[in-house]
């Protein structure tokens, strides 16, 4: 790798199997709780590779979302 490190996800995630991580990822978010959110949004791109879920990851995790955002990826 160049020097950037690999994004590792939460082990056990509570949401892997949740067939609406997307749809609570976004309502999670509009709610303030960003480290559920993350997760919720993690579950969503480990199987499906949802590149604009990753973004919104990536986004979330840096500060770069204010807590007020629309999520305007589709799906859920």
């Amino acid at each position: 790798m160049d020097g950037a490190e690999e994004y590792v996800f939460k082990a056990n995630n509570p949401f892997m199997d949740d067939m609406h991580s997307f749809a609570k990822a976004k309502s999670l978010f509009r709610h303030g709780i960003l480290s559920e959110a993350v997760y919720a949004l993690e579950a969503e791109v480990s199987p499906t590779n949802n590149t604009c879920c990753c973004m919104y990851t990536s986004m979330t995790q840096a500060g770069l979302l204010p807590v007020d955002s629309t999520l305007l990826c589709s799906g859920a």
